[in-house]
């Protein structure tokens, strides 16, 4: 860490060491590799790719860079597979991620943050679910 970097300020080089790690554990996981295979595919450039663009997204939700575009809503809602039990394996992946890259304080503030974009989520999915079966 920089001496003039307060312990508690996430950085780009934070964000980027996470997100490989974080990623590493998805694609050894058997609840959650499937989905992400079908998704992105299998091959490493896919995965690389992948990686670049999520690293934006937290990027710029720490206000670190502003050059991530897209709209997670709508990616999640479209992939198919996805079920409310993966919303929990992802976030114990993540929290086990943050917490051994970029330790505990900057861990801390990363999953609280992680948490709040998963509820988000999973109320958006569950309530777009729920208006896809009643519509006739």
């Amino acid at each position: 860490m920089n001496g003039n970097q307060p312990e508690n300020v996430i950085t780009s080089g934070d964000i980027d060491r996470l997100v490989t790690n974080f990623y590493s554990r998805v694609r050894n996981n058997p609840d959650l590799s499937p989905i992400f295979n079908k998704t992105i595919g299998t091959d490493s450039q896919a995965w690389s790719e992948h990686e670049a663009k999520i690293a934006q997204f937290w990027r710029k939700t720490f206000k670190l860079d502003s050059d991530y575009s897209g709209n997670p809503f709508l990616v999640h809602q479209n992939v198919s597979g996805i079920e409310p039990g993966h919303f929990a394996i992802w976030l114990e992946l993540f929290e086990e991620s943050a917490y051994a890259t970029i330790g505990s304080k900057k861990g801390s503030i990363i999953t609280s943050m992680a948490h709040r974009i998963s509820k988000s989520l999973l109320i958006g999915i569950e309530s777009n679910r729920k208006t896809s079966r009643e519509s006739p």
